[in-house]
């Protein structure tokens, strides 16, 4: 297996028209592709404290009409939601292909880094080669073996960064296991277990270097 990291710059996709146009952070944690350029991902926009997430949702609808969201405001300039696409090349690529996408964010550049897992290098040069042939600009940043099982996942870090920023660790707790699972699109016992087997891993480590 292999994880990846891909800088992608592609002239029809909703994220980078948005972030060039708007200079606001996406940052997509979690992906379902489906047949004929559909998907549907959770992610989170950073931008400026003042805007409000009608805004932001009708920025987002203006730089891409195939693209719809619904936000929910986490704290002033931080949002949280999903986005339907109904039309999008990059997406019937991903899922034509052997790999998964992992999480993908914007960036400064303009470009979008593409978090992919891979089952062998082949798979990777195939998409690629397939994104590319689209008219997309395609660089290699990194590439790692997934041969570490102590080491947490994408997931599992991406659930525990947002159960730490919503204030699931705090004592008291500001949001509960359940409300949580639901802005994640999850199932309560699913996110339990991400969470728990997570939090070992963690501990595993920190008891070792004790």
């Amino acid at each position: 297996m292999r994880l990846a990291t891909l800088l992608v710059r592609c002239e029809d996709n909703w994220i980078s028209s948005f972030s060039n146009r708007t200079g606001m952070s996406v940052q997509v944690q979690r992906c379902a592709l489906k047949s004929g350029g559909k998907g549907r991902s959770i992610l989170r926009i950073s931008g400026p404290e003042e805007r409000s997430k009608e805004e932001v949702e009708g920025d987002i609808g203006t730089s891409s009409p195939s693209c719809s969201v619904s936000l929910t405001t986490v704290s002033p300039g931080k949002w949280i939601g999903t986005a339907e696409v109904t039309d999008c090349r990059l997406c019937c690529a991903l899922s034509n292909s052997d790999c998964m996408l992992d999480s993908a964010r914007s960036n400064a550049e303009g470009e979008v880094e593409w978090v992919i897992v891979a089952p062998n290098a082949s798979a990777l040069a195939s998409l690629v080669g397939e994104l590319r042939a689209l008219g997309c600009q395609v660089d290699i940043a990194k590439v790692t073996d997934l041969k570490d099982a102590r080491e947490l996942t994408e997931h599992q870090r991406k659930a525990l960064r947002l159960a730490y920023e919503l204030g699931y660790y705090d004592i008291p707790k500001r949001i509960n296991l359940q409300e949580l699972a639901r802005r994640m699109e999850i199932s309560k016992p699913t996110l339990d277990i991400i969470l728990r087997r997570a939090q070992r891993k963690l501990v595993e480590e920190r008891m070792e270097s004790l």
